[in-house]
């Protein structure tokens, strides 16, 4: 069954993203519409349709779809692998690679790596990108942003499943699936491909990443991979080599392995360093197909084919999982993390979706399914047939290097500000964003607060900074940035729209060596031929005052003093910095997720905070000067209620009975369930497999020997804090009795009559019980037998024979079980049977009758 989750909730979520800088390498690929998906380090993440030959870009922050690009033509076989500044997408079909610039979105020319139909693989380094194609066995090393290639190489004949790694140093990785030698291109990607003696593993081996280092996994064992091409020390693999459902991952950050069991329905981990792997963590899908597990934050999320769930492990608090419903069951879907948020993507369809650490989603959309190519972005050279490579800002298309400054201003003349405008979107667009700086012309080794703002309805999702200069890109509406070098410089931003559509703006940025002065010098004698009156002055923006150059322009960072007054409410005071900076003019306190929290200003830089939520939660004060220019302090975090509604549920779980041959009919429940309230919901598992019942008791029956955990999980609502508790049951196999052979003495042969024949047999059980048996022809019926454990029983009765001289009879007898009201017949070969000849006659005239009777004997 599915678990319950806030399932219409849609989280606010403005915090502050913390990038993970790691690198993505995707391998998926089909000519359905298989979604790729592609980390960026900066809470977005590229989701790549091959279906639609489109790169979606979604931003965790605000929920969003921040852009599409074209990437090859619709219906194309597509893997990617991206860094923090682009992302590579490799086209089987064409045999060609884009690049598709993490900053301006624009994309590449195709570059040829093979012929069309080589399946490619693209792995991502620091400096370099390496493709491999699949069908010829070579691996071509590429420069990372202008996708020039070297020479192909012969590396290995095939790769398999988790055959190639690019480790932190830029190094790629690969293990010959046909040989099981290990082999490596160094991180300039211009020398041979060296085998590595002595790296020599099995055909099946995998590699990893962990903690920026490559490891092989093979068999139960997991090694480190030096420079030279030599093995480290092995360490235990948790789960061992012989679960193939298991789905094995390395933690960016730590030397662990994460392996996810979907036989045990557990996720394990190894630790490298201290060489434990007795970490097991109960996700309760048991006999689910799980995918591979993803880290973010301390958390490690497993997806759940067979549920449409994602299940949240925190490494911190083992004994507590999250559960969140994301897609239908059965769905197949990738999970990619980005600071905070981690990103879940159907590649069967246009589903996509953002997820928290708390298990709270936000869908996302990535394209339209009825019209796919509606709102794509049209810089760079998009699919395969474009042969334009254009699509930058503030130039003319390649006269001039954007990252040098042109002629510096001369004479002491500033100019005026610069108009905001925009470029490449239609003119109702142009209003839309505007570029506000704290100051222009700025100075040279002076920081300028530059900000976008958003007029006449529109919101902004997403804007990307580029300065003119060598410093690179930034992300965020409010930037700061210092000019080392006086010139002119064209500073760029590429904003996203909520509403799907992107604007491009444009605007100049002045840098002079020295602050213009206001008015001239007396006690300076011009130089000849230079003017003597008052240099012009710049004509000041009338909506910010213009800071003096001898002041600083921007305020000091200021400080949180947080005070809790209740367990819903805080009271908060932004404190100016004590450091030299601009006077404060107007303060600001920002809770971040906004959901569950109320911000009321009280003057002066005061605040209320009430807490209608459960959540934790983040407060981030700002202070602003009279130019504009703002700064913001450093995040306090609030940790999340306990009290109320928002504390920890109670679990006190009773199972009768706990102990029984099977089939045992078990009833389990929650015994404090008379304190059960509104918020709350329970499930029970039973520890064998069987689906999990919802309610706070139920019934189960156990067919099958063994030991089970019952587990009762109550779980708060909305929060999703669980409580937890167990029972064991141990059921033995099922009663069970046997005949033994049957035996008869004396044996067939002549005898003076009357004559005593004892029948002997043995009853055998498999454990404690009553058996119910019976002579089947001469005894005295049924009868039972009690045996405290295993063992076996002799049985036995005697009869007398009688007859005339030279009369013969045959006597047979064997022993009957009872199981259920039915008999169990025995073979004939354990029956018992004598042919008796009376020698003489009887002593008496008148025959008698055989008289039974019967004897147990313990055996």
């Amino acid at each position: 069954m599915r678990r319950s989750a806030d399932r219409g909730m849609r989280l606010a979520v403005t915090c502050a993203i913390l990038a993970i800088a790691a690198v993505a390498v995707v391998v998926v690929s089909s000519h359905d519409d298989r979604a790729l998906r592609v980390s960026l380090d900066s809470g977005s993440a590229w989701l790549v349709s091959s279906a639609v030959g489109q790169a979606a870009l979604v931003d965790g922050s605000s929920g969003q779809l921040i852009t599409q690009v074209r990437v090859a033509d619709p219906g194309s076989d597509l893997s990617a692998a991206s860094t923090s500044a682009q992302t590579l997408v490799a086209d089987t079909s064409t045999g060609t690679v884009v690049r598709v610039d993490s900053a301006s979105y624009e994309v590449s020319k195709p570059v040829r790596f093979a012929r069309p139909g080589q399946r490619l693989r693209v792995f991502a380094g620091p400096r370099r990108a390496y493709v491999f194609a699949e069908q010829t066995g070579l691996v071509t090393s590429a420069d990372s942003r202008t996708l020039s290639a070297g020479q192909p190489q012969s590396v290995v004949s095939r790769i398999g499943p988790g055959g190639g790694v690019v480790d932190a140093t830029g190094r790629l990785w690969l293990v010959d699936a046909g040989s099981g030698r290990i082999v490596s291109l160094d991180s300039a990607g211009t020398g041979p491909a060296v085998p590595r003696t002595g790296a020599v593993a099995s055909p099946a081996a995998r590699l990893l990443e962990v903690g920026g280092r490559a490891v092989v996994v093979d068999g139960d064992a997991v090694r480190p991979l030096h420079d030279d091409g030599t093995f480290g020390g092995p360490t235990c693999l948790a789960g061992g080599a012989r679960d193939d459902t298991a789905v094995l991952t390395g933690s960016a950050a730590a030397s662990r392995v994460y392996a996810a069991s979907g036989q045990r329905g557990v996720l394990l981990v190894s630790d490298l360093d201290s060489n434990r792997c007795d970490t097991a963590i109960d996700l309760d899908a048991a006999g689910h197909t799980l995918g591979a597990p993803t880290e973010a934050a301390g958390r490690v999320f497993i997806p759940d084919f067979t549920t449409g769930q994602v299940h949240i492990a925190d490494l911190a608090h083992p004994d507590t999982v999250t559960h969140a419903d994301v897609l239908d069951p059965d769905t197949p879907f990738d999970l990619v993390p980005s600071g905070p948020f981690v990103f879940y993507n159907d590649p069967a369809s246009a589903r996509a979706g953002v997820l928290s650490l708390t298990g709270q989603t936000i869908p996302i959309q990535k394209y339209n399914p009825d019209r796919p190519g509606d709102n794509l972005f049209s810089g760079g050279s998009g699919g395969a047939e474009d042969t334009q490579g254009s699509g930058g800002s503030g130039g003319s298309g390649g006269s001039g290097d954007s990252s040098k400054p042109t002629t510096p201003p001369t004479g002491t003349a500033s100019p005026r500000p610069p108009t905001p405008t925009v470029s490449g979107t239609p003119d109702r667009d142009r209003s839309a964003v505007q570029i506000q700086t704290s100051t222009n012309p700025a100075t040279a080794g002076r920081p300028v607060v530059l900000r976008a703002i958003a007029s006449n309805g529109a919101r902004l999702a997403s804007v990307r900074w580029s300065f003119g200069d060598d410093a690179g890109t930034a992300a965020g509406a409010e930037v700061s940035h210092t000019w080392a070098r006086p010139g002119s410089y064209p500073v760029t931003i590429r904003a996203g729209l909520a509403s799907g559509e992107q604007v491009q703006v444009s605007s100049t940025i002045n840098v002079v060596d020295q602050a213009p002065p206001t008015k001239p010098d007396p006690s300076r004698t011009p130089p000849p031929g230079t003017s003597t009156g008052t240099p012009p002055q710049p004509d000041p923006d009338p909506t910010r005052t213009q800071p003096q150059p001898d002041q600083p322009a921007n305020p000091a960072t200021p400080t949180l003093d947080v005070a809790q007054t209740s367990t819903t409410s805080l009271d908060v005071r932004v404190r100016p910095g004590t450091g030299a900076g601009a006077a404060v003019t107007r303060y600001a306190l920002d809770a971040s997720p906004a959901t569950g929290t109320t911000v009321s200003a009280l003057g002066g830089g005061a605040f209320r905070v009430d807490v209608t939520g459960c959540d934790a939660f983040t407060l981030v004060g700002t202070v602003s000067a009279a130019n504009g220019a703002t700064a913001r302090s450093q995040p306090h975090q609030v940790a999340a209620r306990t009290d109320g509604d928002c504390g920890p549920p109670q679990a006190s779980l009773a199972v009768t009975p706990t102990s029984g041959e099977a089939p045992l009919t078990v009833t389990a429940e929650d015994t404090i369930r008379y304190l059960v309230d509104p918020h709350l919901s329970y499930r029970i598992t039973f520890g064998d497999g069987s689906p999990a019942a919802a309610g706070s008791s139920a019934t189960h029956t156990y067919t099958a020997p063994g030991t089970y955990t019952v587990t009762l999980t109550a779980i708060r609502d909305g929060s999703g804090v669980t409580a937890t508790d167990t029972a064991t049951v141990t059921v033995g196999a099922q009663f069970k009795a046997t005949a033994g052979r049957a035996s008869v003495s004396p044996g067939s042969g002549t005898y003076t009559c009357p004559l005593t024949l004892t029948f002997t047999g043995t009853v055998t059980a498999n454990g404690a019980g009553t058996a119910t048996w019976a002579w089947r022809n001469h005894g005295p019926g049924a009868q039972s037998l009690t045996f405290s454990g295993a063992g076996t029983q002799t049985v036995s009765f005697t009869m007398t024979v009688d007859g005339a001289p030279g009369e013969t009879t045959t006597n047979t007898d064997e022993i009957e079980i009872y199981e259920n009201g039915q008999i169990t017949f025995v073979s004939p070969a354990y029956r018992a049977s004598a042919t008796i000849t009376c020698a003489s006659a009887a002593p008496s005239t008148t025959p008698t009758p055989p008289v039974p009777s019967s004897t147990i004997g313990g055996g």
